[in-house]
């Protein structure tokens, strides 16, 4: 199904430009720290587990939720592209469309990310599923 990928690409806007052909080094790094055990595939466990931690670490503040400037802060400054790709998968984050993310929105994000990259329907990602989602149809 060719609109599969389409969709993932376009929700996530993934860590690269979209117009990359190929799988880009930073939608790479981003696969790479959540396949925790480096087989390729990454599984619910695995993301659940890294996805967490790093709420916690993203949430600046404490309160329980990540606004958007907590979530774009450390781009550098005049990476204008970045900043933009930040603040719309902040928004697709934001479920509720409130301004912030909770823990579940935040956490349910990736697992967005791998239901709709999972094309053999296994309940996870492989490194080629995820390639292939964040990749324009040809």
């Amino acid at each position: 199904m060719r609109f599969r990928p389409l969709i993932a690409g376009a929700c996530f806007c993934v860590l690269s430009a979209a117009a990359h052909a190929e799988f880009s080094e930073a939608a790479q790094r981003w696969f790479d720290s959540y396949d925790q055990d480096k087989d390729g595939v990454m599984t619910l466990e695995e993301y659940n587990a890294v996805a967490e931690k790093q709420f916690g670490r993203v949430d600046s503040n404490g309160d329980g939720s990540v606004e958007q400037d907590e979530y774009v802060y450390g781009i550098p400054e005049g990476n204008d592209d970045e900043l933009e790709r930040a603040k719309k998968r902040f928004s697709i984050m934001d479920k509720n469309g409130d301004g912030a993310s909770t823990e579940e929105e935040f956490v349910g994000f990736g697992q967005q990310v791998i239901e709709l990259s999972d094309f053999d329907g296994d309940g996870n990602m492989t490194k080629e599923e995820f390639a292939a989602s964040v990749s324009p149809s040809e």
